[in-house]
């Protein structure tokens, strides 16, 4: 991703988050993410029970697809993908 005044980049992955497909809410925390991760966790543990742990890998799948791009948006409000110029 590459600031459009400062012009830094910095990696970043995009599209699907198989850390957070595999291991949940927790590469959140592991990223010092703790909003993200309190929030998730503790609405994937309610709807798991409720739904008797189906809704939970929906919530997951979902979240997978999701992350990446969440995760770019919070680190990098004024960025844009420097991959191709098309994309900016």
């Amino acid at each position: 991703m590459k600031h459009k005044e400062t012009g830094i980049t910095k990696s970043g992955y995009y599209g699907f988050s198989w850390t957070t497909f595999f291991f949940g809410f927790f590469p959140a925390l592991f990223r010092g993410d703790f909003i993200t991760f309190i929030g998730g966790f503790v609405i994937s543990i309610i709807i798991g029970i409720l739904t008797w742990g189906i809704g939970y890998l929906f919530i997951g799948l979902i979240w997978a697809f999701m992350y990446n791009k969440y995760r770019a948006g919070l680190e990098n409000l004024d960025s844009c993908i420097s991959d191709k110029a098309a994309l900016n």
